[in-house]
């Protein structure tokens, strides 16, 4: 049994419902899309780091670390947003 305030009561309010779901859609399909980049970003950078050229130079190694953890942040951020849509 549906609630009273969980039944649109007019069309304006059908208008404004619809519209705002369909700009939750786009605003989860841009999230997802960024999680998706971000992600692998960070695949990128862990294979990176993993080649030993790469580790011997403690300069890149040390700007792909720290590129790593600002990844790894974004996609939190990024995370936490997408589970509060």
């Amino acid at each position: 049994c549906k609630k009273e305030k969980d039944v649109p009561h007019s069309y304006e309010e059908q208008k404004r419902q619809k519209t705002e779901n369909a700009k939750k859609k786009r605003e989860e399909s841009r999230l997802i899309e960024q999680i998706e980049e971000v992600e692998e970003k960070i695949k990128n950078v862990q294979e990176s780091l993993g080649k030993p050229e790469i580790y011997k130079d403690g300069a890149k190694s040390k700007a792909l670390k720290a590129e790593l953890v600002q990844l790894e942040t974004e996609l939190k951020t990024l995370s936490e947003q997408w589970e509060n849509l």
